[in-house]
């Protein structure tokens, strides 16, 4: 009910009668933009600006989707790391509770035409609804589809992702509490609305019974371009995903636990949906190959597999294969002179001053045996040689200290070439194996992903491939060392089974591309879990959800 006061030009003042005053909704759409009231901090422009792109090209200010993509390159810097809960932790004291996304609401009033129109002060402490739905079972299993994970890592996924799907407030599938995530009955949460936060002064109004979703006034704001505003934290696991919308709650009716209640509004009181999806990108800074004969990692496998975690691993801007033999020959020929110098009891007489394209050479043992038996003589060389095809010299046992010690130089002279920060710098060597003598001819290592104190660090990460083929797998097994994920149980050999194996740390009945086994394919459910974010110790290894 509304009545009219009205002042002549001499001051006399007369009131109306009452009446009633019908304001129509035309419409209401919502939109992510930075450029309005709500601003967004430095750390995640990057983030808000890729997202609105993507938003736009699917359909914004319609129903819309888009990737919420955290930049996160953090990497482990000792190998327990990748046996507790580090990532976790890490990965949350890196980005917090994830960027706030800034939706603003246009609310168009019916006209006598029947036409749209916005009024700003006839809105003055209209109620609107922010509210947001998950994905169901039913929906995570296309999206897992649509990211190409195969059927063992989806079912594991979906059995965790779905822990108390129809307890929570609202139902659907993402990161629980538990784990890390926001979602939680609402007897569990500290507060009411959590993840909306009101911007430039609209005032905000926490729900008694919606405890996910939050109330806001309409009216005037510093900014034209909205009627309201609200920033959204979706959080930093990365796959969980939301569709997000405003309701005009005319009646105030909607704090309500029903979350089909709003469904029911009239059609032009429901805005359009936004969908994020949250994501996580680890750059390749740098891809060097060693010798310009050696065939480069290619790095589409790597991105394929990790983009069923929704992990973007791919080239920054304008990377691409560099040789850095020259360099690589330089350093290493340095390092050697310093083991000279120092006279290194071992490595002084065992390594080759020129590596030739390995990233360690070794001399042959007889070599090694002259320089440390200067006074041998001829008959004694002789002998030497005879013994060694008979198999009674102590060539075995070099090759084995050629074996310990290589680690040891190739740790020593890739601390001399720096190496870029943010991300993976991945070096390639055109050689079967780290170097020349190798005491089993059976197998050889094909990469390491090492901490080097004073060269990797949380920001920075390398990895080394010592293959003559391209060898994606290895690639991809090595990048997932660097990102905490832990070896798992199964090898093709029994005599080298892969040292510090975790199999809690791996789906039980999937044989992850972690372990040494022939038949590994792909990177297992819990494996994908822990690159999400998830603090898999709470995860069993058949997926269940532990206390």
């Amino acid at each position: 009910m509304v009545t009219f006061e009205l002042t002549s030009k001499s001051g006399k003042k007369s009131t109306s009668g009452r009446g009633k005053l019908r304001i129509e909704v035309k419409d209401i759409k919502i939109v992510v933009d930075d450029s309005g009231p709500l601003g967004v901090p430095d750390m995640w422009k990057t983030t808000v600006d890729t997202l609105i792109g993507e938003l736009k090209k699917s359909g914004m200010p319609g129903d819309c989707e888009g990737r919420v993509i955290i930049d996160s390159p953090l990497f482990k810097v000792g190998r327990y790391d990748m046996e507790d809960s580090t990532s976790f932790l890490e990965y949350r004291k890196a980005v917090g509770s994830g960027p706030a996304i800034p939706i603003l609401a246009q609310i168009r009033l019916k006209s006598k035409s029947g036409e749209g129109k916005r009024s700003a002060p006839v809105l003055v402490a209209m109620r609107l609804l922010w509210d947001f739905k998950l994905e169901s079972s039913a929906d995570l299993d296309s999206s897992l589809g649509n990211r190409g994970m195969h059927i063992a890592a989806k079912s594991f996924v979906k059995r965790a992702a779905s822990f108390e799907e129809s307890a929570t407030q609202p139902k659907g599938t993402s990161a629980h509490f538990k784990v890390g995530g926001f979602r939680a009955k609402s007897e569990a949460r500290a507060a009411a609305g959590y993840q909306w936060t009101a911007g430039d002064g609209w005032k905000t109004t926490a729900p008694i019974a919606r405890a996910w979703a939050t109330f806001l006034d309409c009216g005037d704001g510093v900014d034209d371009s909205a009627d309201s505003a609200v920033y959204f934290r979706p959080g930093r696991m990365a796959g969980d995903t939301y569709k997000v919308r405003a309701i005009v709650d005319v009646d105030e009716n909607l704090d309500v636990k029903d979350e089909s209640a709003p469904d029911s509004a009239p059609a032009p009181h429901r805005s359009n949906a936004i969908k994020m999806v949250v994501w996580r990108r680890v750059p390749i800074v740098a891809n060097w190959i060693v010798g310009a004969k050696t065939t480069p990692i290619t790095t589409a496998p790597l991105t394929a597999e990790y983009k069923k975690a929704a992990m973007l691993i791919e080239p920054g801007p304008g990377v691409v294969p560099q040789d850095i033999g020259a360099q690589w020959a330089t350093e290493y020929k340095a390092v050697v002179q310093g083991y000279v110098s120092a006279k290194e009891p071992f490595l002084s007489r065992a390594l080759e001053a020129d590596p030739q394209g390995y990233p360690v050479r070794c001399r042959d043992y007889m070599d090694y045996w002259k320089l440390t038996n200067p006074d041998a003589g001829f008959f004694g060389v002789l002998w030497q040689r005879i013994r060694g095809f008979f198999g009674a010299s102590d060539e075995l046992d070099y090759k084995k200290k050629c074996k310990k010690e290589w680690p040891r130089v190739l740790g020593d002279v890739a601390l001399r070439i720096p190496i870029p920060d943010k991300g993976i710098t991945a070096v390639k060597f055109g050689h079967n194996g780290p170097y020349n003598q190798s005491p089993d001819s059976r197998s050889f290592t094909a990469g390491i992903a090492p901490s080097i104190p004073g060269l990797s660090a949380r920001g920075k990460a390398i990895f080394f491939q010592f293959t003559a083929s391209d060898d994606p797998m290895t690639f991809i097994h090595e990048v997932g060392h660097t990102l905490f994920l832990a070896h798992a149980p199964g090898t093709f050999d029994p005599n080298a089974p892969p040292a510090g194996s975790q199999p809690d740390a791996h789906d039980k009945a999937q044989t992850c591309l972690m372990s040494y086994s022939a038949s590994k394919k792909y990177l297992c459910g819990l494996c994908c879990l822990k690159l999400a974010g998830w603090n898999y110790r709470y995860v069993a290894n058949d997926g269940n959800i532990g206390p």
